[in-house]
Parts: structure tokens; sequence; C-alpha cells
């Protein structure tokens, strides 16, 4: 009866992370783990909720004790592996992923996740093989059951649905998780407010490079406009032209002040965002400060952001 019972909540959670009601489907699995505690797809199914409700560290935890109760089953690493990636664990995530495609070598999310992974953190990209002294390896994938899917990163079946065809030969759908993807495709932004501002972001980080650039020909126009003609040897003499010119200079003075601000707080979140190289922040920040803003970002967002 138990075990019915802990299905019946895991099936009812399923519907609600297909529904996106994670913080709904939290305690239906709290109450199917205190009736089964070693069931691994509610454990898995936890951390996905966890992850995706802003508790990392709850979520990883979720997803190794899976792992420690079924060292063999790629949906936990899988999944684990998707998690690490969004918190920038790269190479943590590469290990899973690979564990996953040695474990399930159909498992073409795993392998594409491999790629993007290989290619990102530069250790190139030989294919996932098989290493005939890791245990892991000579673990093949369950076979399928008549009538169920075969795709392991399915979510469980509905209670009650047979898993054999219905009377009549119809075979049954088992309800898809979609968060427990067979497929993988690397996330582009991290940062919702970013996203969500599309191409305006790209044309604020322009808009900023352009009070840069204003200020510094205010500056420059300034200093020109005021020294021309000055006798510098003369210190009387050149205070009072700079002062002739104190309206050309604020302005120069406020547009420098408000672009260093303005780029730094912007290539700051735009790197979190993409997961970039904070290498672009030291030119940036030294160039801004010295009124130069407006070269080295342009160069960040033509060039920078594609690394």
């Amino acid at each position: 009866m138990s075990l019915d019972q802990t299905q019946q909540f895991i099936d009812q959670a399923t519907q609600s992370i297909q529904s996106g009601q994670f913080d709904n489907a939290l305690p239906l699995l709290e109450q199917a783990l205190a009736l089964s505690p070693t069931n691994t797809d509610a454990l898995i199914l936890q951390g996905i909720c966890l992850s995706q409700t802003g508790k990392p560290t709850e979520a990883a935890d979720s997803f190794n004790k899976a792992i420690i109760l079924e060292p063999n089953n790629a949906k936990a690493h899988f999944n684990l592996a998707v998690h690490q990636y969004a918190q920038g664990q790269k190479r943590d995530a590469l290990e899973h992923a690979k564990a996953a495609a040695t474990l399930d070598a159909s498992h073409t999310g795993a392998r594409q996740m491999i790629s993007n992974l290989e290619k990102e953190l530069g250790v190139g990209e030989a294919p996932v093989m098989p290493n005939p002294n890791d245990p892991l390896s000579q673990v093949q994938a369950p076979p399928s059951v008549t009538g169920m899917s075969t795709n392991p990163y399915d979510s469980p079946r509905q209670v009650g649905q047979p898993a054999g065809p219905h009377v009549g030969g119809e075979i049954p759908r088992p309800v898809q998780n979609p968060y427990m993807k067979d497929s993988y495709s690397a996330p582009t932004h991290s940062i919702p407010f970013v996203e969500n501002l599309g191409g305006a972001w790209v044309a604020i980080g322009w808009i900023l490079a352009g009070i840069s650039l204003l200020g510094f020909i205010s500056g420059v126009v300034g200093m020109f406009s005021a020294l021309g003609g000055v006798n510098f040897n003369d210190p009387d003499a050149i205070n009072r032209a700079m002062e002739s010119q104190s309206g050309m200079m604020l302005v120069s003075r406020i547009a420098g002040f408000a672009s260093l601000i303005g780029i730094l707080i912007w290539s700051i979140m735009d790197i979190l965002d993409r997961r970039g190289n904070f290498v672009w922040l030291i030119p940036n920040i030294i160039c801004s400060c010295c009124g130069f803003g407006w070269i080295t970002l342009p160069i960040y967002i033509l060039a920078g952001r594609n690394n």
C-alpha cells in the first residue's frame, strides 16, 4: 500500500512540475520520501524542484543522494549535470554528463551536453568511449517495458496504468516530464531581467559607450578651447582659461562618471548572465576610469560576448 501511495505522490508531483508549479510539487515529494526514503525517482524530482526554486545546495544534495543509492542511474547523473551547469560548475557538470553517457550509450542529451561543455572548457571534443576498467561502463541501459516509452528520462507512469498495452492493443503514453530531458541545449541566459530585455540590453551597452564618448569629446574640446593661445608660464592665465570652460568640463565629468558606473554595472551583469570571462572587466574598468570606455565596451560587445 505504501508503494502505491508513494507512486501516487510522485505522479501528482510530476503533474505539478509539468505545470511549472515547483513549490506545489515539493510537499508531495516530501510525503513520497517520508514513505520511501530510498526512492530515487522522488529524489531526482525533488532535486529538479529545488533547483528551479532557487535552492541550489539542497538540489545538489537530492541528486547526490539518488546517485549514492543508485550509482548507475544515468537519469540522476544527467539531471545533476544540468543543475551544475546552471550554477557555473562546468567541470563537475562535464564529469556527470560523461557518466550519464557511459551508462546510457543512447542518451543524445548527455552527449550533446558533453560536446558543448568541452567546447566551453577547451578540453577537446573526443567522443565518450566506455572504459573497460570502469565498472560503470559495464552497466547496460535497462530494457524497455512493453507498452512504455523507451526513454528512461520519462517521468513515472500514472498510478494504476498498466505496464503493457491496454485492451484492444492501444499503447498507453506515460506522462512526460520536460525537466528530465533526453535532449540538451545550453542556456544562453542566467539573469531573467537581462533575458527579458532582449535586444534592448545590448542597446543599453551601446548607449553607455556613447555617453563615455560624449564625456571624452567634451573634455577634449573644453581643454583645447580653454588653453588655446594661453601662456603656459602664467598659472593664473591657465586657471582663468579653464574657468571659462567650466560648463564644458562639468559635462565631461558628469558623463565620464555616469558612463563609468553604468559600464561597470552593465559589464558585470552581462558576464554573469552569459557566464562569461571576468577578465574582460579589467580593461573595461581601467579604460572607463581614464575616459576610454567608449573603446573597450564596443570591443567587448562585438567580440568578448562571443567568448
